[in-house]
Formats: structure tokens, sequence, C-alpha cells
């Protein structure tokens, strides 16, 4: 029986790393948005284009906590 998890394919490109953390200041906020001007038009499916959602996931619960409608 062939050992699975050896004969998985790389799931991760370890290659590209992200800088993803929670935005917890006005300096990480700043940050943040500065990086989506960067990659505003990447593809989706790409490591950009996952970075780019991530981000604007924190950018909005940032926005959502610090300034409510």
């Amino acid at each position: 029986m062939p050992n699975t998890i050896r004969s998985m394919p790389q799931l991760f490109n370890t290659s590209v790393t992200m800088q993803i953390k929670p935005l917890k200041t006005e300096f990480d906020y700043q940050e943040a948005l500065v990086r989506l001007e960067q990659i505003f038009d990447a593809l989706p499916d790409t490591p950009d284009g996952d970075e780019l959602e991530i981000l604007g996931i924190l950018v909005d619960h940032y926005e959502e906590s610090r300034f409510p409608v």
C-alpha cells in the first residue's frame, strides 16, 4: 500500500509567502490598503488573487469594527 501522504501532489506552493496578519492598528490598516492597491488586478485562484481576497476580508472587518455605520 503506497504512502498516501508522500504520493499526494504538493498542495501548497512554499515559495510564495503571504504576509497576512490581523489588522490591529491604523498602521496595519494603511499597510493593507497599500498592498490591496498593488494587487488589485490579481487574477482569481492565483497566489496574489488569494492574498487579495483575504486582505479584502481583513480590511472589511477592520472598517466595520472601527467605522460603524
